[in-house]
Order: structure tokens, then C-alpha cells, then sequence
């Protein structure tokens, strides 16, 4: 699965018992070459990072390297199983700062990984090791480019946290969780007394798995946004967002409204909010409803194209309280404050980013008749941002703002009056800008001014079924299918995914 669209899983997770790898070593001494006499001339070390060969471990002697340059190593597997390989860099006169690219050859395959040397060194050390079985056949090429001029102005994004890739690919996820969350106001609009909010318009997570580098296809969830309910939200040291994912409640329909310390007549029903009249009898009392709900998105990117590395994980998080006012039965206004939280680890430049944010947005929902619903949002937000790269050893931090408008017409229709089966077609519009402010980093690297900019078409239909074992609870299970188009800033040059 590419991030937001299409990727790929290769190997990243997999484990296998590997017998002892073979190693060759092999000191890279002075390969002749000739150096040009100019300012970005290859340094020593790059000069002598040349070898074409099969072999499962190589390392090169301490020798210098400058800034910018870029070793690289290309892999080819003829086995009929994959192979795990670490690339790495240390600099040894230099606290012994390492930057790794690790990953696997797949049978029949061949892969290519580099590393931007981070920094002037006069003991730098390049090493590559190949865990293998027995009798490998793997043939290795090792080149370096040497460091090539800055344009003014400039960064070199494939060592930059704030790549454009990454960006874009956080202000999707922001804006999915912040309408996954109002979505769950629109779930409880379109419910009637005792019955489901049914299908996914409430948000949260649900489990999925990726697909290959070529695959369009995903099962049960947006390709944009892996969520998984299986990961970070059942770690011990995620106790807050736990408690926001439990903490949805909304005072139309009774729905946690003990955590606000009303009872049973203040919800609205003599006989609590869960009666079969519960939330008829509460919105007789007041036109205002006060809700709150939270959700995640994770999100995998193992997006690698020759010299193209964009691998990051993690998840964005958030939690939005809201308040709106019901002018007529077909019509709703409001607006809601947000806090968003980000946390990836960006493993193309073995770095993080995390971001916390606030965001406040307008909404208004419209039921020009029976089924049909219209709603519009919009919203403008800040955040703050810290990142780190190489292992910690160059970090920075800088502030955010992103817009978003979304427009989504949902209909809904049940085949037969008998059967409590449901077909739900929706339509999406999705426009947002995100924009990190340049900085500079530890190290004194600058960094500029990134612009991510959203343009999609969300078409998709849902069917759904409700079930109820007891009086009081109905069970929703559904099926939905959809398409996604981006029409500006596709990430990993991809337009359109299916959901």
C-alpha cells in the first residue's frame, strides 16, 4: 500500500529463521579514479564506495566524505526467497552518528537504496550485510554520486522530515479524523429513536490489510488512512487517547451523557436516555445539542522507487467537542473545536514527526427530504511541529496551519419496508491547504516553506444490515466500496485509490 493510496509491505514485518549469514568482509582500498578540481569533487571515501561483485557483507575504511554525497548500493537476488539487508553509514569522527536504509530483496528482484551523507567528516564508514541462507547468488553494485550544488533557496528533501510526501500525507490524515469526528454528529442527525446509526459515518478504526506496490484494491477501509484498532491505541502509554476514543457522547440521543453527570430526567427521559424514546423526548426539551467524539488514522508508507525512498508509519489521533443549534427539522448549525495529535517515524532519513495542533470548524447539515442529507464543513487550524532525522543527531522545530472545506450529499434507501437492510450512496468533496513554515535545523540546515495542497473526489456506496439481539442493542455490520481521486499533490505519484 502506497501512503494514502498504494505501498507495499515488502518484508518490512517479516520474520523468518535465517541460518548464520555468511559474511565476506572486504576493506574498498583505493580504487583508481581520477578527481575533477572543482569545489564537489568526490571525497576519498565516496571514491572508493565502487565494487561490482557478489558478496554478502562489504565495509569500506575510514575515510573522509562530504556533505550531500551520496553512496549507493543496488542489489540483485536471484534465490528463490528474499533477503534482509542493512545499509548503513557511521561517522565516526563525529559521535558515531549513523544513518541506516535496511530492507528486503525479494526472489527475482532487484532493489536500489541510498544514503545523503548528513554532514562533513574527515572518518566517515560505509557498510552493507545481506542476512542469507544457504549458497547465496546475490550480485551487488556499489557507486556514490558525488555532492552536487544547492540551488538557492532549496533543501535536499530526501533527508528532510517535512518532505512534501509527508506533509501531504498529514494533512490527509488531520482532515479524515477531523471528519471522521463530526461525521459521528452527522451518524446521530440522521438516527431516528431506537434505531443504529449504522455504517462507517461515525468514524474510528477499522483493520485492513495493503496490498502491493501495484495493487489499487484494499479491503474494509481507506487506502488514504490505515486505521488499526490492533496498534498504538492499546499500548500502556496511550491512556489519553484510549480515553478519548472511549469518550464520545452526544446530548440529542442520550449517548454518554452520564459522563457529564446528567441524569435521567435531565437526558430527557424519565426513564434514561437508552429508552426506546430517549432522544425524541430530549430534543423537545432544547434545540441545542453538546457532542463530543474521538478517532485515529494510521498510516504505512513503504514506498521505495529506485533512488525515491519514502517509508514513514504512524497514526494521527483526535478529539472534537461541538455544539450546535437545530433552526427546523431539516436544518443544523454549528461549530466545533478540535485537537489533533500527529506521531511518525519517518524511516527514510531514521527520523520522527510529531505534531500537536487545534483546529476549529463551522458545519451546517441539510435534509432537503426524507434520506437525502447534505453537509458542509470547514475549518482553520495550527499546529506545532518537531522533527528529528539520523537518528535523533538533527532535529528542529517550526509551526503549521492548514484550511479544509469538505462537502459530502448522502442518500439513503431501504430495498424493502420489511427487511432492515439499508443501501447508502454518498458523494464527497475535499479541498484543503497545509502549509509548515521554513526552519532551521541543529545542524544549521535550513529548510524551506512546504505547501501541501488537497483536491479529491470521494464517490462511494455502502449496505448495511441491522441486527438486534436484545431490545436495547442493534448491531450494524456493513460492506462499503468507493473510489478516491486526487486531482493536486498525489502522493508517490499516484491519482486515484479504491476503498
Amino acid at each position: 500500500m502506497k501512503d494514502h493510496y498504494k505501498g507495499t509491505y515488502v518484508g518490512k514485518w517479516k520474520v523468518s529463521l535465517l541460518q548464520r549469514p555468511v559474511v565476506l568482509g572486504m576493506a574498498l582500498i583505493g580504487t583508481a579514479s581520477i578527481i575533477p578540481d572543482d569545489a564537489f569533487a568526490k571525497s576519498a571515501g565516496c571514491t572508493n564506495w565502487s565494487y561490482t561483485g557478489s558478496t554478502t557483507a562489504v565495509s569500506s575504511v575510514n575515510s573522509a566524505h562530504e556533505v550531500n554525497e551520496t553512496p549507493k548500493i543496488k542489489l540483485t537476488n536471484n534465490n528463490g526467497y528474499g533477503l534482509p539487508y542493512v545499509f548503513t553509514y557511521t561517522d565516526i569522527a563525529n559521535g558515531n552518528q549513523t544513518v541506516t536504509r535496511n530492507g528486503t530483496v525479494n526472489a527475482n528482484d532487484t532493489v536500489t537504496a541510498t544514503i545523503t551523507i548528513p554532514r562533513d567528516t574527515t572518518s566517515g564508514r560505509l557498510s552493507l550485510v545481506v542476512n542469507n541462507g544457504n549458497a547465496p547468488i546475490l550480485s551487488i553494485e556499489l557507486s556514490c554520486d558525488e555532492a552536487v550544488e544547492p540551488v538557492p533557496g532549496t533543501t535536499e528533501k530526501s533527508q528532510s522530515t517535512t518532505s512534501s510526501t509527508v506533509v501531504s500525507s498529514v494533512s490527509r490524515s488531520q482532515t479524515t479524523v477531523i471528519s471522521q469526528n463530526i461525521g459521528a454528529r452527522l451518524s446521530a442527525v440522521g438516527t431516528s429513536a431506537g434505531t443504529a446509526t449504522g455504517g462507517s459515518t461515525s468514524g474510528g478504526g477499522s483493520v485492513g490489510n495493503s496490498g502491493d506496490n501495484d495493487s489499487n484494491a484494499d479491503f474494509f477501509y481507506d487506502p488514504a488512512y490505515h486505521r488499526s484498532t490492533s496498534s498504538s491505541l492499546t499500548e500502556d502509554n496511550n491512556g489519553l487517547r484510549r480515553i478519548a476514543m472511549m469518550g464520545s457522547f452526544d446530548s440529542s440521543t442520550g449517548q454518554g451523557m452520564h459522563l457529564l453527570g446528567l441524569g435521567p430526567t435531565d437526558q430527557g427521559n424519565s426513564g434514561g436516555a437508552s429508552g426506546i424514546d430517549g432522544r425524541s423526548a430530549f430534543t423537545t426539551t432544547t434545540p441545542f445539542t453538546v457532542w463530543g467524539h474521538g478517532s485515529f488514522t494510521s498510516v504505512d508508507n513503504d514506498y521505495v522507487n529506485g533512488t525515491t525512498d519514502n517509508r514513514y508509519n504512524g497514526d494521527v489521533w483526535g478529539y472534537n467537542i461541538g455544539l450546535d443549534y437545530r433552526f427546523t427539522d431539516a436544518l443544523i448549525a454549528g461549530v466545533s473545536l478540535g485537537y489533533n495529535d500527529t506521531d511518525l517515524t519517518t524511516s527514510f532519513n531514521n527520523g520522527s514527526y510529531k505534531e500537536t495542533g487545534w483546529v476549529v470548524s463551522p458545519y451546517v447539515i441539510y435534509r432537503p427530504m426524507e434520506n437525502l442529507t447534505i453537509t458542509g464543513e470547514a475549518g482553520y487550524g495550527m499546529g506545532d511541529i518537531d522533527v528529528t532525522r539520523d537518528n535523533g543527531a538533527v532535529s528542529g522545530n517550526t509551526e503549521s496551519d492548514m484550511w479544509y472545506a469538505a462537502f459530502t450529499a448522502s442518500y439513503k434507501v431501504r430495498p424493502m419496508d420489511t427487511l432492515p437492510a439499508s443501501l447508502t450512496s454518498s458523494l464527497a468533496l475535499i479541498a484543503a491547504r497545509k502549509t509548515v513554515d521554513g526552519y532551521t535545523e541543529s545542524d544549521g540546515t535550513n529548510n524551506a516553506t512546504i505547501r501541501s495542497n488537497t483536491r479529491q473526489i470521494k464517490p462511494s456506496i455502502e449496505a448495511a444490515y441491522d441486527f438486534n439481539p436484545t431490545q436495547h442493542l442493534t448491531v450494524t455490520p456493513f460492506l462499503e466500496t468507493g473510489l478516491i481521486y486526487d486531482f493536486t499533490d498525489e502522493i508517490n505519484n499516484d491519482k486515484t485509490a479504491f476503498n
